[in-house]
Formats: structure tokens, C-alpha cells, sequence
């Protein structure tokens, strides 16, 4: 059999062992191996920081935007830390990646417009599955994120882990909350001063449902 001739799966397969730079080189082989490359090259998409993002940034919005369907390939989406999204770019970002089923949005990535529309979030409600979320020092309170979520319906797995937990201080009530929204949620870790909660909240916490993995850090 030749290379070319191999099934779709087999080669998507391969594809998950090469690096970024063999699943580019390796997608421009032949026709057949166009596709299943292409697919895992996109699948993980992770934005570094370095000097003159911006303009890196506008460059893969040009890409994702170019009438390519890469966009619909990406379904993990990472951003490196003091990383800045405005609310026109992160728009974008919810535009051409319909797919997406990860994000992770490090410290201070977002800026508060971001939550100025909430509305713009649906686009991945039916979607998403997977949350990493950091907002300390950016203004954005516990109130504001418990707003968020509400979008976010098919979450299972979520993560608020900032830097500095006293600035972003977690009720009892607060994770009563999120389980209101989050029916599906399996995993739930949280980074909150411990010493807003009293023992018996801290007990019944390992309790709550429909979490079954549970975590917190302060």
C-alpha cells in the first residue's frame, strides 16, 4: 500500500505524534495527506507572547478570516499569560473558531470589555466543554464571572485559578451558583481565600453535585 493510500483515521493517527513543523511539511506531501495534517496541525492552536504580537495576532486573524475553514479545525485554544484580548479581538476569535471545546485564558489576557457583551459568548455555548480561566487584576469580580458562565452551559470541566486568591474571594453561595448553571460539570477547581469559609461550608463542599472532582487553592 502506498503512503497515500492510507485510511483517513491512520493518518490523523500519525499526524498526533509530529510536531507543529512535521504536520505543516507533512500536509503538503500529497492531496490525501492535505486534510488529516492540516486538521491536527490546527487542532491545538497556542499563542506565545513575544515582542510584536500584536501584529502576529492580526496575521492568524488574517488566516483564520481568509475564507479557510482552519478556523473550524481548532478545538483547543491556549493563550500565554500578560497577553492582552480586547473585545474586538476576542470577537473575532469566537467568530472563525465555531468549534472550539478548550480555552485557557491565563492572567490578564482578557481585558474588562470582554465582558461587556456577554451575549458574544453563546457562540461557543453549544461547544464548549473545557474552561481555564484567570482574571485577576483586571477589575472583573466574582459577580462578572458568575455572569460568564451562565453562556457556558455545556461546561464540564472548569478552572479559576488567580494569581493572588484574596483579590477574588469565593462564597458558598458563589459555587451554589455555578452549579445552577453548570449542570454537566464534572470537575471544578477554584482558587478562593479558605478563610472565607467556615468548616462545615468547607465539609459539605466535597458534597456538592453534580461535581465529582472538586479542588480548591488559597
Amino acid at each position: 500500500m502506498l503512503a497515500s493510500e492510507l485510511p483517513f483515521e491512520i493518518l490523523s493517527q500519525i499526524a498526533s505524534f509530529l510536531s507543529k513543523p512535521d504536520q505543516c511539511n507533512a500536509s503538503s506531501v500529497c492531496r490525501a495527506w492535505k486534510r488529516p495534517f492540516n486538521e491536527e496541525f490546527w487542532r491545538w492552536t497556542d499563542i506565545g507572547y513575544e515582542p510584536g504580537f500584536d501584529r502576529s495576532c492580526c496575521l492568524l486573524l488574517d488566516i483564520l478570516g481568509n475564507g479557510s475553514n482552519y478556523g473550524q479545525m481548532v478545538r483547543s485554544l491556549s493563550l500565554a499569560e500578560d497577553i492582552e484580548i480586547h473585545c474586538d479581538i476576542l470577537w473575532q476569535l469566537q467568530t472563525y473558531l465555531t468549534g472550539l471545546t478548550y480555552i485557557s485564558l491565563p492572567e490578564a489576557s482578557l481585558t474588562t470589555s470582554c465582558f461587556h457583551h456577554l451575549n458574544r459568548w453563546l457562540t461557543w455555548s453549544t461547544t464548549l466543554t473545557r474552561l481555564r480561566f484567570c482574571i485577576h487584576g483586571m477589575g472583573v469580580g466574582v459577580s462578572d464571572f458568575l455572569d460568564l458562565l451562565e453562556y457556558l452551559p455545556r461546561l464540564q470541566w472548569l478552572e479559576y485559578t488567580p494569581e493572588r486568591a484574596t483579590h477574588s474571594l469565593f462564597r458558598l453561595e458563589d459555587v451554589e451558583t455555578i452549579h445552577t448553571h453548570l449542570k454537566n460539570l464534572d470537575t471544578l477547581i477554584l482558587g478562593t481565600e479558605l478563610s472565607c469559609l467556615s468548616p462545615q461550608n468547607l465539609e459539605l463542599l466535597s458534597t456538592v453535585q453534580p461535581a465529582v472532582a472538586m479542588s480548591l487553592s488559597g
